[in-house]
């Protein structure tokens, strides 16, 4: 399959990753949900931090948006299947540069 095809196959789907990131100089191990190439969304198990991610020329640039915590999780675990609750909206922060 070739870069263009790889590219466009991740652009029109939902992608959820493990990442670790440095806050306040320690490690943190984050679910991060892609998107495609338009947005992500990342909270700490326990949602009390929690930001979206938008594709600029240097790379991915964190937005902040500690209130969004819990809703990102919940949104997660309808994608990865993981929650008893049955689907519903969930409201997460979008910004169009």
């Amino acid at each position: 399959m070739g870069a263009l095809a790889k590219i466009d196959k991740f652009n029109s789907s939902i992608a959820v990753d493990e990442k670790l990131l440095s806050v306040d100089g320690a490690e943190t191990k984050v679910t991060v949900m892609y998107f495609g190439l338009g947005i992500a969304y990342f909270s700490y198990e326990t949602g009390n931090l929690a930001s979206y991610m938008l594709p600029e020329e240097s790379g991915w640039i964190t937005y902040d948006y500690p209130t969004a915590g819990p809703d990102i999780i919940e949104a997660i675990s309808f994608y990865k299947r993981t929650t008893q609750k049955q689907a519903s909206f969930v409201n997460l922060p979008f910004r169009i540069n």
